[in-house]
C-alpha cells in the first residue's frame, strides 16, 4: 500500500503507488473499465518518468509541461492526453483530500500543478472527430467475404461487429461481460450501458431482441457462463478489444485480397483503390465502434428514423424530464429501428 512518510519534517507520498492502490479499489468494486483508464494513465506517466515511483511534491508545472512535450513527440493524440491528464489530476486531488487539512492549515501536498496546465479539448475540437460510419454497401462487402478466408480471430471480430450493429451499436465491453438474465427470453438482450450507467442510472438501461438476420451469428457465439463466449476466451475487456482490432484488420485485409482478385486488381499495389471501391476507410483502420456509428448513420440518413428515437436506441442520456420520469418506456422502438436498418443493409434474405 502507498503510505505517507514524514521523516525530518518533510511529507513524502509515492504518487504512483497511491494511484495503483486506487486502481485496486476500483477493481474490487468491479469497476474494471474505470480501473483500466487510471492504470493506462499511470503506465504512460511512468514511461515518461522512466521510473515506477515519484514523490507527489515533485510533480510541478515544469514537469507536466515536459510530460506534454514528450507526449506529443511520442505521437499520442489529443484525446489520450485529455483522458490521461484528467485521471492523473483526479488521483492528485484525491491525495490532497486525504492528506491535507485546510481548516488546520496542514498542507502536506502544497502544489496544484494540474490547475496550471491546459489539457481539456474545446467543444469545437471534440466535435471535429469524424464518425467512422460505413455505408450499407461496405457492410455487405465485409459480410460477404468467404468465411474460409478469415482467421479464427477475423471470424470472431466480424461476428461481434455485426452483432453490435444489429443490437443498436452495443459497446464491446457490454458484449464482453453480458450475462443473460434468468427471467429474460433467450432472444432478448437486456443491459445497463457501462459508459453511462453511473451517471444516468435507469436511463442507461435498454432492451433489444436478437434480430432474425443475426440469430445464426448469435447462436454460434454463445458462451457457457455468458451470453457470448468473449469473456470466457479473453480475460479482460482490454484483451477482447485488442483481439477485435486485430480481427477487424484481418477482415479488411482479406476483403482487399478477395475483391481485388475478383476485380483483377493487384491487392498489393492497388490497395487504396480497392478500399475506395469497397467504400472502406483509406486513411485509418476499421474500429469496432464503427458498428455503432454505422447503425446510427444508416438509421438517420437512409431509414429516416427521427434523431430522438436513435438517441434512445443508442441508450444516450435523455435530457427531457418528461421522457426520463413520466413516460413509461416502450422498447419496441429499438426492435423496429433495428429491423429497418438491417432490412436496408441486407434486404429480405441474408446471404
Amino acid at each position: 500500500e502507498a503510505e505517507a512518510d514524514k521523516k525530518d519534517g518533510e511529507f513524502k507520498l509515492d504518487f504512483i503507488a497511491f494511484g495503483r492502490e486506487h486502481v485496486a479499489k476500483l477493481k474490487a468494486a468491479e469497476r474494471d473499465k474505470t480501473a483500466e483508464g487510471y492504470n493506462s494513465a499511470l503506465n504512460n506517466f511512468c514511461k515518461f518518468l522512466k521510473s515506477d515511483s515519484i514523490d507527489i511534491n515533485d510533480i510541478n508545472k515544469a514537469m507536466l509541461l515536459g510530460y506534454k512535450d514528450w507526449f506529443e513527440r511520442e505521437g499520442f493524440g489529443n484525446r489520450a492526453w485529455e483522458m490521461y491528464m484528467s485521471n492523473l489530476k483526479t488521483l492528485h486531488n484525491n491525495a490532497k483530500l486525504l492528506y491535507n487539512d485546510e481548516d488546520d492549515e496542514k498542507l502536506n501536498i502544497k502544489l496544484s500543478p494540474f490547475k496550471t496546465i491546459q489539457f481539456r479539448r474545446s467543444a469545437v475540437e471534440k466535435r471535429d472527430v469524424e464518425p467512422m460510419a460505413l455505408s450499407a454497401t461496405a457492410l455487405r462487402y465485409l459480410w460477404d467475404v468467404p468465411t474460409e478466408r478469415l482467421t479464427p480471430r477475423g471470424k470472431m471480430a466480424r461476428d461481434a461487429f455485426f452483432l453490435s450493429f444489429s443490437l443498436c451499436g452495443m459497446n464491446a465491453v457490454d458484449m464482453w461481460k453480458h450475462k443473460q438474465a434468468e427471467d429474460c427470453k433467450a432472444d432478448c438482450i437486456e443491459y445497463y450501458r457501462s459508459k453511462t450507467a453511473r451517471r444516468s442510472g435507469k436511463g442507461a438501461f435498454t432492451r433489444v431482441h436478437i434480430n432474425k438476420y443475426m440469430k445464426e451469428v448469435h447462436e454460434r457465439n454463445r458462451g457457457k457462463r455468458h451470453t457470448w463466449f468473449y469473456a470466457e476466451l479473453y480475460s479482460t475487456s482490454n484483451n477482447f478489444n485488442a483481439a477485435l482490432s486485430y480481427g477487424l484488420a484481418d477482415l479488411v485485409n482479406n476483403a482487399v485480397t478477395y475483391y481485388g482478385l475478383q476485380w483483377n486488381l493487384d491487392p498489393g499495389t492497388k490497395r487504396k483503390q480497392i478500399l475506395k471501391r469497397l467504400e472502406l476507410p483509406t486513411d485509418r483502420n476499421l474500429i469496432f465502434y464503427a458498428a455503432r456509428d454505422s447503425f446510427s448513420t444508416i438509421a438517420g440518413n437512409d431509414c429516416h428514423v427521427p434523431t430522438e428515437t436513435i438517441d434512445r436506441c443508442l441508450c444516450h442520456v435523455v435530457k427531457s424530464v418528461a421522457a426520463e420520469h413520466y413516460i413509461k418506456k416502450d422498447y419496441r422502438y429499438t426492435d423496429e429501428t433495428a429491423e429497418k436498418v438491417l432490412r436496408f443493409v441486407f434486404g429480405e434474405q441474408m446471404k
